[in-house]
């Protein structure tokens, strides 16, 4: 995982280390599904996908779901439709996913997981679980590589806990959304 020190050396097995975890966490789980968003969501699926070929290189790495950045996503809407049924709400969801994630709608009975890079204190966890569990995905997890602080560990699996690593990622991103921000307005 050389593409690791982009991050910063000395925080890049720190990484690997929760890197490691989840992927071994995923594939003793059975998840077959694995959500992503954001700009972060290329370099989660790069790093799983090294670990995991590290660790299980047979194959049978779970599928990718990256919701990116577009507006709305429904894994991010705080009034889920509260009003419809389960039907109507599941048809809301399949109607947005099924241009792009047509494989995720086979699994609603399996096992869904939304992986991010990192998290501060596990709102965005609670927030997307609930959504995917009102959009009637049975038992969807969230699990992350980073977590600043051991309380996340209780709203989700956590690969590792470094507040100092957490800030570097968190800073990288960041830099990274405004290099995208700056390109997209003057390139």
């Amino acid at each position: 995982m050389g593409e690791l020190n982009d991050i910063e050396g000395r925080f890049a097995d720190e990484l690997k280390v929760g890197v490691d975890r989840v992927v071994r966490y995923v594939h003793d789980e059975g998840f077959r599904g694995m959500i992503t968003s954001g700009l972060s969501a290329r370099m989660v699926k790069k790093y799983f996908s090294l670990s995991w070929n590290k660790f299980y290189s047979g194959g049978g790495m779970p599928d990718f779901f990256n919701f990116g950045t577009n507006k709305p996503n429904p894994l991010y809407d705080k009034k889920k439709n509260d009003g419809l049924s389960l039907d109507e709400r599941k048809a809301l969801f399949e109607s947005y996913a099924k241009d792009n994630f047509e494989g995720l709608l086979n699994l609603y009975d399996e096992g869904v997981l939304f992986l991010d890079d990192f998290v501060n204190r596990g709102l965005k966890a609670d927030l997307i679980v609930n959504n995917l569990k009102h959009y009637g995905f049975e038992n969807p997890s969230f699990a992350t590589f980073i977590a600043r602080d051991e309380g996340a560990e209780q709203r989700m699996f956590v690969g590792s806990v470094n507040e100092n690593c957490y800030r570097v990622i968190h800073n990288f991103i960041r830099t990274q959304r405004e290099l995208r921000r700056f390109e997209e307005k003057y390139c």
